[in-house]
């Protein structure tokens, strides 16, 4: 189905993508009150005890073993500490004999679930295949997805099929203001904001409070004040040319590392990656760091010394898409790794030759979820809100922008100025776009006709679960009343029976209902005439910003593991 938008491209979305979407979203209310997933009151709070959680953290924990829905979302801001709650939510669940699973969008993802919180977890394009098999989830368990806010539409609805087939609780884990979707999606966010979402704000990863502030801002699409602040301490760095700037940048990272920082640089496209890798090499190289020649291994060379990056999963080699080392030994034939969670590898020639990269510098999809103590990112003419949130949000101590100087600072250092206003500017209208998704039945929901009969829908849903939950009162009821007690037993039954058929009725007015948003969707009706194209354009509104992203998959470096 072509859909259009606001924009010089038409996108496309077809009926199987709306129906899914309202699938899931019909699904996640009417499995609010579930009671799946609910811990021992006294669990939980041992559970809690056992750990220094924050206070928000703390909160957090009894909230989502308690609550009983069947789908929850938590949403949390980088280095908010979720893991660290998961885990005590994890044990609260286990030891009141509830099944816990896991899955993550990524590899690495799902390692740090199975080390850090304990849960059984593997990538989520693994998990559906088993399912798809004929695997089934425990009866009544918990099914945990982290990254979930980069999980597509599709993905999340036949996750929540298969937990509402088994009775599961499926935890929805992410946040919807970091790097989106590939796939078609929206869903993470439509679910947040249409259900509630249980939500962390403590950010706990930056060390300084100005710093989580800024980043703050930045998260929430206010980029100025961010940008004011790392301008006033000399975080925005600019050069006249892009080979100055990268220079800058590779120079300043090697002052990091050699002070001792555990540091990195981050860059968008992956031909950014590669240069500033090579500016890494050299440094290491001039400085000695590197040891023995240089070993050719497909079309990267590789010496003693070397960081580097796995960019495939072997189960047979015990690696990791994303995990990063350190070249213990190096020839034509294999190459030895001390990986950084301290454990040796060898690799042979034909996965480091296709699958091992240099570890300097990477894009920001492959070190979303990571920590080091410096961050210096390399900006540009693509670069996105989500984006720089996610890229800016990984250190400890500090993060450096750098950006292509604008004219005004061409000729002059950029403190011989009054104030930075003009860098910042520059710097804000860099973070102007975002690519966060909605779904598609977002934007046909704005059709007047469409929002009218989805309206209707819903009113017809809730009056047929409250004569749902009116029949089984008056069935309790009636079983409870003693059999000689005639009258009150016959006036139970006719109002059962009237119930009854108001449930009967309730139920065809819902099929009707239904068939005209399926007719309404799927018909395309002229809009009105003489309105300009832009308003024409905003009116139409239907998108599915999925498919736009997947052009430059390639381009970014996503390391998504399927």
């Amino acid at each position: 189905m072509r859909i259009a938008v606001a924009g010089d491209e038409p996108r496309y979305t077809t009926t199987e993508q709306l129906r899914l979407e309202r699938e899931l979203l019909d699904r996640a209310r009417d499995r609010l009150h579930a009671h799946v997933g609910r811990a021992r009151a006294d669990l939980i709070e041992e559970a809690i005890a056992r750990r220094s959680l924050s206070g928000e953290q703390a909160e957090l924990v009894p909230a989502l073993t308690s609550s009983g829905a069947g789908i929850e979302v938590v949403r949390a801001p980088a280095g908010a500490g979720k893991t660290f709650a998961l885990d005590a939510a994890r044990e609260a669940w286990t030891r009141s004999g509830i099944d816990v699973v896991g899955c993550a969008l990524s590899a690495r993802a799902a390692a740090e679930l199975r080390e850090q919180a304990a849960i059984d977890a593997t990538t989520v394009a693994r998990l559906r295949r088993a399912l798809d098999r004929g695997h089934r989830l425990g009866y009544r368990g918990v099914v945990v997805v982290d990254e979930a806010g980069m999980v597509g539409t599709r993905e999340l609805a036949e996750l929540a099929r298969h937990a509402d087939d088994r009775g599961a609780k499926l935890v929805l884990v992410g946040d919807d203001r970091q790097l989106p979707e590939i796939e078609a999606g929206g869903a993470f966010r439509a679910l947040a904001e249409r259900q509630g979402a249980l939500e962390l704000r403590e950010v706990r990863r930056q060390r300084e409070a100005w710093d989580r502030e800024a980043l703050s801002e930045l998260r929430e699409g206010r980029p100025e004040k961010w940008a004011r602040e790392y301008a006033a301490r000399d975080r925005l760095v600019t050069a006249p040319t892009t080979p100055a700037l990268r220079a800058r940048l590779a120079d300043d990272w090697w002052a990091s590392r050699e002070r001792g920082d555990d540091a990195l640089m981050v860059a968008l496209r992956r031909r950014d990656v590669a240069d500033l890798n090579q500016l890494g090499r050299e440094r290491m190289r001039a400085a000695e760091r590197l040891r023995g020649e240089d070993v050719e291994l497909g079309p990267r060379s590789f010496a003693v010394g070397d960081r580097v990056v796995l960019a495939r999963n072997d189960r047979d080699l015990d690696v990791v898409n994303g995990e990063r080392g350190e070249v213990r030994a190096v020839s034509a034939s294999e190459i030895s790794l001390r990986l950084d969670r301290g454990r040796d590898v060898r690799l042979p020639a034909s996965y480091a030759g296709e699958h091992l990269d240099h570890g300097y510098a990477m894009t920001a999809h492959r070190v979303q979820g990571a920590t080091v103590d410096r961050t210096f990112v390399l900006g540009s003419d693509e670069t996105y809100r989500e984006w720089g949130y996610t890229a800016l949000s990984r250190h400890r101590d500090s993060a450096h922008f750098y950006v292509t100087a604008p004219a005004p600072f061409l000729n002059r250092p950029a403190q011989s100025l009054q104030d930075k206003q003009e860098l910042v500017d520059t710097i804000v209208r860099t973070f102007e776009d975002s690519r966060k998704q909605e779904l598609a039945l977002e934007a046909v929901e704005r059709d007047p006709h469409v929002a009218h009969v989805l309206r209707e829908l819903d009113r017809a849903r809730e009056h047929a679960r409250a004569d749902e939950r009116r029949i089984q009162t008056l069935r309790d009821e009636r079983q409870q009343t003693p059999w000689y007690r005639r009258a009150p037993r016959r006036d139970l039954g006719q109002a059962l029976e009237t119930s009854e058929r108001a449930v009967a009725n309730g139920a065809g007015r819902v099929d009707e209902l239904r068939e005209d948003v399926e007719r309404l969707i799927g018909t395309p009706r002229p809009l009105p005439e003489g309105r300009p194209a832009r308003e024409v354009l905003a009116h139409a509104a239907w998108l599915d910003r999925g498919r736009a992203l997947t052009r430059d998959a390639h381009d970014v470096g996503l390391g998504i593991d399927r």
